[in-house]
């Protein structure tokens, strides 16, 4: 009975007492906030300048670690390829002793001479002005082996061979007959010694019947120019007498 007549006694002060403390935790709420804020506020705008400035860089030289190889566009100079790596070495014997050998399967050799001997014994036949071009030898060139190229005639290895040993010879070339015809050698020509005399030549002991330009050498030939008073039988070559 009691609490039914004092109970707006009891509950006015209690609802006065939570409306107090509402807006007591309210107004701390928004001073909370508030707070918060003005921190949030202060760390953006207070914050010295320094702090958000961009670090600089740190050159190449600055940093042990870092390793800069100059570029070709900074230097101006293309960038050096790799040395390449040293060929394995030979032996300059093995390879001297093989290169011989390849040499002596494809180099060509021949032997030539031009003698005159047969003018020994007929030197009567001769003006008296030509008698003294005849060597006591008979030799005008002695026997010497030579190299010559493939394909090359006895007239090619001739020319060659008494220009280089500074021999005198005179020739009458036609290209046309694709024939060359020797006059005189060593200052010796045709019908010095008679009207049968003159130059004839022999390979490996035989005569050929055409001229020398048209004779193709082969590997080991050897090669003979002889003078001869009778046509060729004076030296073996009867009926052959051709240039």
């Amino acid at each position: 009975m009691w609490f039914k007549k004092n109970k707006w006694k009891i509950i006015i002060p209690l609802l006065i007492a939570a409306v107090l403390s509402c807006a007591f935790f309210a107004d701390r709420a928004r001073e909370i906030r508030r707070s918060s804020n003005d921190a949030v506020v202060l760390e953006t705008s207070e914050t010295p300048e320094s702090t958000f400035s961009k670090a600089p860089e740190k050159s190449p030289e600055a940093s042990p670690n870092a390793v800069e190889t100059p570029s070709a566009a900074k230097t101006g100079e293309a960038k050096a390829s790799p040395a390449a790596p040293a060929s394995p070495a030979v032996s300059s014997q093995g390879g001297n002793s093989q290169t011989v050998k390849e040499k002596e399967k494809t180099e060509l050799s021949c032997t030539i001479s031009v003698s005159c001997s047969v003018l020994l014994d007929k030197l009567d036949l001769l003006p008296e002005e030509k008698r003294g071009l005849v060597p006591e030898s008979g030799w005008i060139l002695g026997p010497v082996k030579v190299t010559f190229s493939d394909g090359e005639s006895v007239f090619d290895v001739l020319k060659r061979t008494l220009a280089e040993k500074k021999i005198h010879m005179e020739f009458t070339d036609t290209p046309a007959y694709k024939s060359a015809y020797i006059e005189g050698i060593g200052n010796l020509y045709e019908f010095d010694a008679g009207a049968l005399s003159g130059w004839m030549y022999r390979v490996n002991g035989i005569f050929p019947n055409y001229g020398c330009s048209r004779y193709t050498l082969k590997n080991g030939d050897v090669i003979e120019w002889l003078y001869t008073c009778d046509l060729g039988e004076d030296i073996g070559g009867k009926n052959n007498y051709e240039g």
